[in-house]
């Protein structure tokens, strides 16, 4: 199954939608999520994102990466997406019991292909290619090293979507592989198809694209 990128319209009809969803949130919904009061600004929240802080102002209906050069940096409709849909994952959000790979993840067959090319393909022929330039990228965004592989990195996609990526190193007869794990409970926080997304995006980062 071919996972298509929406048109323009279709990004601008997903957000008007999330958008609604989010007016009138209890507020004690996002602080559960991680999220954060932007001072003593009214629906105005803060939330962390690989290392960087995104403003979301609800009243406004206007998303911002903050604090950036003396001003606020407009994000993608891609990351607009997946932040909203973040902020509207039910809770509590329960508690993990341990780590799985995209394939474990239910619903996770049909997007398989477009996976693999768009996340794990992808990293392995661009940042992922040696050890060093995998774990200096991934603490540029804030990613601690963990045991696993042959070199492993813990990242916040947000707050309650931890992502470990394991690498592997090649050899003469194969090149470097990896491994994405998920907490056994991102299905909870996020649709399979906003993890596909999320992890798309998170790799676009990791190869220092901007926002």
């Amino acid at each position: 199954m071919a996972l298509e990128m929406p048109r323009q319209s279709n990004y601008q009809v997903a957000i008007d939608k999330a958008w609604s969803q989010l007016d009138g949130r209890n507020a004690g919904d996002l602080v559960r999520l991680g999220a954060e009061q932007a001072g003593r600004l009214q629906g105005v929240w803060r939330l962390d994102v690989l290392g960087d802080s995104f403003e979301i102002d609800i009243p406004e209906r206007r998303m911002a990466l903050a604090g950036q050069g003396g001003g606020a940096v407009e994000i993608s409709a891609a990351w607009g997406i997946l932040v909203l849909h973040y902020l509207l994952a039910e809770v509590p959000v329960p508690a993990p019991t341990g780590l799985v790979s995209f394939e474990q993840i239910p619903e996770a067959r049909a997007y398989s292909a477009p996976y693999r090319g768009r996340v794990i393909e992808r990293f392995c022929h661009t940042v992922g290619r040696s050890c060093e330039t995998f774990v200096s990228a991934a603490q540029a965004l804030g990613g601690q090293r963990v045991a696993g592989g042959d070199c492993a990195m813990r990242l916040l996609v947000f707050p309650r979507v931890p992502v470990t990526i394991v690498w592997y190193a090649g050899d003469d007869e194969f090149s470097p592989g990896a491994t994405f794990l998920y907490e056994d409970v991102v299905s909870s926080v996020l649709v399979t198809e906003d993890i596909v997304v999320a992890s798309e995006r998170l790799v676009s980062r990791l190869c220092g694209k901007p926002w």
